[in-house]
């Protein structure tokens, strides 16, 4: 029988990190074959030494990765009868589904996602509700093990398996539900792009990879917001918005995903990594699927006329007539109608027209 080792490097830890439950299961499954599941009949010691120990490196190197950034920040699909994980995590978490029914759930439903992947491979799965502050999260990660070389005792080579939890590539760390309802984002896993590996996005159920109008309309925001924060003029903004529309056109047309990187080094070329977490910090995923509609029209039209009439203002500020927006546009009209006019600006305009006609 092979033996199981944890491999867990040793590193310090001010204070114990509280562990309600923790089980570990296991899906066999080789490429191109069906998974097999072995289950736990029941949760280990969370007081255990080494399942301390385990669950504080994931949880080092889980957030280790947020920094990168490899986490995808995201809500849990509305659609719950094809995408059931988070309505298990409601009742579990109001304790009206046990804890070993809850991970059973879980694992079956991981394994039948696994199938749609011929080229994924199994391993074992943990569970862990922690207690991070006043509030619950549950951290689930997916170690794959791997096949190596031991010596014993006697001073000859045996066979085993261990765990490297310095690679994880799979995980999710949930925040425990407020008054029975998630609040937004509550959802964080292991932003990763590897095709065999969709089957635990699909388990998880997130809604980040179907809303692609509402996370591009999030980046803008949050560039927007780092810009007025660190001092950025007109000009070194609009030239943002132009090369990151350029960017996010060519990702577009290539049926890709816009990355946080790539995002970063046109915000803040010198500094990259700064805008990166921020970013990060902000609940902005490591890779959004862009919509090329909102950056169009994430621009300033400047104009300026021989009469002396000079503007400027955001694209996406003008709507036809009938729309709620700031500025209507009457094409047939050849009108431009600004509404919901600021009390300075109508105190400056009534000033002027005072002035003028003195």
């Amino acid at each position: 029988m092979q033996l199981l080792q944890a491999k867990m490097e040793a590193h310090t830890s001010t204070q114990a990190m509280k562990i309600e439950d923790f089980i570990i299961h296991r899906i066999d499954k080789k490429q191109r074959t069906e998974p097999t599941v072995h289950l736990r009949p029941s949760a280990l010691n969370a007081t255990d030494s080494r399942v301390q120990k385990f669950t504080e490196l994931a949880v080092e190197v889980f957030k280790a990765n947020e920094d990168k950034p490899s986490s995808v920040f995201a809500d849990f699909h509305s659609d719950t009868t094809n995408y059931p994980f988070s309505t298990w995590c409601l009742k579990y978490f109001s304790d009206r589904l046990p804890f070993v029914k809850f991970t059973t759930d879980c694992t079956h439903r991981l394994a039948i996602s696994m199938k749609s992947q011929p080229l994924a491979t199994g391993g074992f799965v943990a569970f862990a509700n922690i207690a991070d502050g006043d509030r619950a999260k549950l951290l689930i990660v997916m170690l794959h093990p791997q096949d190596g070389l031991s010596i014993t005792e006697k001073l000859e080579f045996e066979d085993v398996t261990h765990l490297e939890l310095r690679h994880i590539d799979k995980a999710a760390l949930i925040t425990a539900p407020s008054n029975g309802k998630f609040e937004e984002k509550p959802l964080t896993y292991a932003g990763f792009r590897k095709e065999m590996s969709q089957y635990f996005q699909e388990f998880l159920g997130p809604d980040a990879f179907r809303n692609p109008n509402k996370d591009t309309h999030r980046l803008i925001q949050v560039i927007e917001n780092f810009a007025g924060a660190n001092g950025f003029d007109a000009g070194q903004l609009d030239e943002v918005r132009v090369k990151l529309r350029n960017y996010a056109k060519e990702c577009f047309d290539r049926h890709e995903e816009l990355d946080l990187e790539a995002v970063s080094a046109i915000v803040n070329p010198r500094k990259p990594k700064e805008f990166r977490m921020y970013a990060a910090g902000e609940g902005v995923s490591a890779f959004i699927k862009p919509d090329n509609g909102v950056f169009k029209r994430w621009k300033l039209i400047k104009h300026k006329s021989p009469d002396g009439l000079v503007i400027q203002f955001k694209a996406e500020t003008v709507g036809d007539p009938g729309t709620n927006h700031r500025l209507v546009f009457n094409e047939r009209d050849k009108t431009l109608t600004i509404t919901k006019l600021e009390d300075e600006l109508i105190e400056k305009i009534k000033a002027s027209r005072t002035t003028t006609t003195q």
